[in-house]
């Protein structure tokens, strides 16, 4: 698979962490980081009040920004707090690490992954040296993994993922629901990559997870098992999925009649039901047809439901219906392709619905 479509592919990465870890750890005032910085220091120094405070404004500013999804306008900013507190803090490593991050989530929000890596990987230096064992540096060491995966190397993008799981596994324990993010990371990862046998194992995992907390996590319970079917299909385990699916009925419930929008993974968010989709795109891509599924002229419609962003990116997709060979090149191609915007009321929505592939054996 050449980078292109690993840049593509790793949007579905991207949005397992509905929270960007660095945001998520940098979500204070400029108040908080300026004082925070200044408890850090050497009580006989002078503090740097003015550069600290440059510092704090600017990395407040460039929350704002990236909340408001402009991301092109707090880049420059982002590198500015961190070029001035790698000078004014060289001694105060979290704060440096904060500001690394939020530069790294800035240029991953714009698609720049390579740009990422450098920021990141001296932050996971940053937090090796202080704490190997901080859950932050899980949270950092996935966040890298993108960037890896981003880039055409998945390998390295394994790597980090399964560190960042013995982190959580050690800090929070095995059964954990914070360790549950984890699996699901390597468990989308394996799937993305087409080691379905190896996914499996991790959704499992997952989903005894979740099921230990019964009552807490229903919608990430659900999540769980949803995905799980679908790479069952893929596995070609129907039984399998069959009994599954009866467990999702039971769980979910009956859906209210006429209702136009449905709730969607463990955020819990609402997605407006959108129907057959493959008129409305922007820019619909054709699926590949595997070697093995043409050899053996399979063919025949398969349709993938694909979950899409309010900026029309398609960030998840799972072929619900067609042969099992040609269920991963339509959910690829699902991911390749961009919709319009959906709007209700005149905002942007998040929206979900099919499309349909049709493979013809020659």
């Amino acid at each position: 698979m050449n980078p292109k479509k690993y840049s593509i592919l790793c949007i579905a990465l991207a949005v397992l962490i509905l929270s960007p870890a660095g945001f998520a750890h940098a979500r204070v005032s400029a108040k908080q980081i300026l004082d925070q910085s200044q408890s850090n220091q050497d009580p006989s120094a002078k503090p740097e009040s003015t550069e600290l405070e440059e510092a704090a404004d600017l990395s407040s500013r460039v929350l704002k920004l990236y909340a408001e999804r402009k991301f092109k306008e707090a880049l420059p900013l982002a590198k500015r707090a961190l070029e001035i507190r790698e000078k004014a803090l060289g001694a105060d490593p979290q704060l440096v690490r904060i500001a690394q991050i939020n530069l790294a989530e800035v240029y991953i929000a714009l698609g720049k992954y390579g740009d990422a890596e450098s920021p990141l990987k001296g932050a996971v230096k940053s937090f090796r040296t202080a704490d190997a064992n901080d859950f932050r540096l899980a949270d950092t060491l996935e966040r890298i993994a993108l960037t890896h995966y981003a880039i055409g190397d998945p390998g390295k993008a394994e790597s980090a993922y399964e560190e960042a799981l013995q982190i959580r596994e050690k800090v929070f324990g095995v059964a954990n629901l914070k360790t549950a993010l984890s699996l699901l990371m390597l468990a989308e990862f394996h799937q993305l990559e087409g080691n379905d046998e190896k996914a499996a194992t991790f959704y499992e995992r997952l989903i005894s997870v979740n099921e230990k907390h019964p009552g807490q996590n229903n919608e990430q319970l659900v999540d769980a098992i949803s995905r799980y079917v679908c790479l069952l299909g893929k596995l070609n385990k129907t039984a399998e999925a069959e009994k599954w699916n009866a467990r999702l009925t039971s769980l979910r419930g009956p859906n209210p009649a006429g209702s136009t929008s449905v709730k969607a993974g463990s955020s819990a968010e609402e997605f407006l039901k959108a129907g057959i989709l493959n008129g409305k795109a922007i820019s619909l891509a054709k699926p590949d047809y595997p070697p093995e599924a043409r050899n053996a002229r399979v063919s025949g419609t398969v349709v993938v439901q694909v979950w899409i962003d309010e900026t029309g990116r398609v960030f998840r997709a799972c072929a619900v219906s067609g042969a099992s060979k040609l269920r991963r090149s339509s959910e690829l191609a699902a991911y390749r392709s961009q919709f319009s915007p959906t709007k209700l009321s005149g905002k942007p929505v998040k929206v979900t619905g099919v499309i349909t592939y049709n493979y013809v054996a020659r």
